[in-house]
């Protein structure tokens, strides 16, 4: 079904951008906050709301307890140059072209 102002689907409990539609929100800084039942589109940044300053605040901080209790995030990214090149970019760039996203990936 569709979702947003741009023509993204929704798929079951995902929701994807059309490609090419994707941007990096440069007004979240530091953060955005969205009722994303209520704004699908994401266009309502609720992070400035007093009500929610405490909910951001346990947020924060559950996100950084968990981000310094976990392995370092750059171990998923060591793969042998030849091993990327030759197996895993072709997979990642068929990924984004199917799904139109950057998803984790598996190569066997």
């Amino acid at each position: 079904s569709p979702f947003g102002q741009t023509g993204g689907q929704r798929h079951g409990n995902q929701c994807r951008a059309p490609p090419g539609k994707t941007e990096t929100a440069k007004f979240c800084i530091p953060h955005c906050l969205f009722h994303v039942v209520d704004d699908i589109s994401e266009s309502n940044d609720l992070s400035k709301d007093p009500q929610y300053a405490g909910l951001i605040a346990n947020m924060t901080q559950r996100l950084a307890y968990h981000g310094s209790t976990g392995p370092d995030p750059l171990l998923a990214y060591i793969v042998p140059p030849n091993e990327f090149n030759n197996d895993l970019l072709p997979t990642l760039c068929k990924g984004m072209e199917n799904n139109g996203v950057l998803e984790p990936t598996d190569v066997e």
